[in-house]
């Protein structure tokens, strides 16, 4: 029972910090929507267990992903939340045709260099997207970052459109000539990044069906609305940026609240 009351008294202890810090110190961020505000349990001290808000004794529902109900939809609804790169390459085969279509199994992966990752899946019966293919032909591409004015139009460009439409034109968005790639970035997009293929890795299912490719591209260069560019800190600043991300079914994200949290001192860890 002491424990209990412990954990209360520091849950209370919680709340009461993070009112007041809401009362006195929260600010609004300009144009995004979001609070700053402090992390969720500001009094958490080291070796300190934080529980979960659930009763330990309903367990875990443990799975094999073979016994799930819907292994897709059961990662898209657990993974989260996921950035979306909103990428557009060319068909370059007779005339150049632009294709665009946005991918939430993606991710940063180094930064030096810059590279990112996506991952396309096939279409039933093995068949590879256009975006794939045209990355496969050229290697090129423009990695398109969702923020919230367009995420309408970027959304009507998951469609599975026949090839010969331009999902630029039937979703409204206006392509703008990339520097040093022949993609055309978005530009309704806040950030924009130019890319060239490096590497790419078939995944196969346990019937040696291949079922997605990961494409790992290096970004050669990128561009940033000045509004949102700080060049003495070189950040995009999170104030306007309003990022979309990727949620369960057919559910997106916005930021809400946010946080700082730093690393902890060498000295702590004793």
């Amino acid at each position: 029972m002491s424990d209990e009351l412990d954990y209360l008294r520091a849950r209370v202890k919680d709340l009461e910090a993070k009112e007041e810090v809401q009362n006195r110190n929260k600010y609004h961020r300009i144009g995004s929507g979001a609070s700053h505000d402090q992390s969720p349990n500001p009094s958490w001290k080291k070796r300190e267990t934080q529980p979960m808000p659930f009763p330990e004794e309903t367990g875990f529902q443990s799975m094999v992903p073979r016994d799930m109900k819907s292994v897709y939809q059961f990662v898209i609804s657990s993974v989260v939340p996921r950035p979306i790169a909103f990428v557009s390459t060319v068909n370059v085969d007779g005339n150049i045709k632009a294709n665009l279509a946005p991918f939430s199994y993606f991710m940063a992966v180094c930064h030096d260099p810059l590279t990112l990752a996506f991952s396309t899946c096939t279409k039933r019966g093995a068949v590879k997207k256009d975006t794939l293919n045209n990355l496969e032909s050229n290697g090129e591409c423009v990695v398109n970052i969702i923020s919230e004015w367009f995420v309408e139009s970027a959304n009507f460009c998951s469609g599975d459109f026949p090839d010969d439409v331009d999902e630029f034109e039937v979703a409204g968005l206006t392509k703008l000539s990339s520097d040093v790639v022949r993609p055309p970035r978005v530009k309704e997009a806040a950030v924009q990044l130019e890319c060239k293929l490096k590497h790419k890795y078939e995944i196969v299912n346990d019937k040696d069906e291949h079922t997605a490719t990961m494409c790992v591209v290096e970004v050669v260069k990128s561009h940033v609305k000045k509004e949102l560019y700080d060049p003495e800190k070189g950040v995009v600043k999170f104030e306007g940026y309003r990022p979309i991300s990727r949620l369960g079914g057919t559910t997106y994200g916005k930021v809400g609240d946010t946080f700082s949290l730093p690393r902890p001192e060498k000295d702590e860890f004793r």
